[in-house]
């Protein structure tokens, strides 16, 4: 009796991991569609960088899904890509206010591509599932999970940048390590992502075949 309830707990637990992983890598806007891969090569050059970016694009998603979730009146499309950026834009504020104070040295850098986050086409696409659903918890958690694939994708291009580009993490420095300063260039921030997604894609098709195994017995 014991050994199936560990059986069951162990099932759901991997069913879990499943979801986590479908979610965050291969539903990852940024690995499968491409979006916002512009500011993701230009900012991850620090891991500062990134985590100022990756915190800034929360604090502007989040709340906006939720008021499009509470909303109760029917928004034609056309209207709501409009009134997204509108929203956008009020929640810019206190994210700039947080690159400005908590990152003042990549302030200058993140700035740049801040006020792109106000038409950044995750929020838009996803504020459409916002509309449709009206489950405020719902969006609520939608933009935290996209916030947290958006951050994994962004820290982790923006700490192999810095490691292998400047031979420092958190602008420290790491014992004698050699630094190759292409890894700055824009060039290579597109080889790491999409070498990322090519990583995720193949993921995908793993867990097709393992599926298709499953449900084959």
């Amino acid at each position: 009796m014991k050994r199936k309830q560990k059986n069951k707990l162990f099932l759901k637990a991997e069913k879990g991991v499943l979801t986590a992983v479908k979610k965050l890598i291969l539903e990852n806007p940024i690995l499968i569609s491409g979006l916002s891969l512009g500011p993701v090569v230009a900012i991850s050059q620090s891991l500062k960088a990134g985590v100022s970016l990756s915190v800034a694009f929360a604090i502007i998603i989040v709340p906006v899904l939720v008021l499009f979730a509470v909303n109760p009146i029917k928004i034609p499309k056309s209207i709501r890509v409009i009134l997204c950026a509108l929203l956008s834009s009020l929640f810019f504020i206190p994210a700039f206010w947080f690159a400005k104070n908590i990152f003042p040295e990549v302030s200058d850098k993140v700035g740049v591509f801040l006020p792109l986050m106000v038409v950044n086409p995750i929020i838009t696409a996803h504020s459409g599932e916002a509309v449709r659903d009206k489950r405020p918890l719902r969006s609520l958690i939608d933009g935290l999970i996209t916030t947290v694939g958006f951050s994994l994708v962004m820290i982790f291009v923006s700490a192999i940048r810095e490691i292998l580009g400047k031979g420092t993490i958190w602008d420290k420095p790491i014992g004698n390590m050699q630094r190759n300063i292409s890894f700055l260039l824009p060039f290579m921030g597109f080889i790491i992502v999409g070498l990322l997604a090519a990583g995720a894609r193949r993921l995908s098709m793993l867990l097709q075949n393992k599926e298709k195994g499953e449900s084959a017995k």
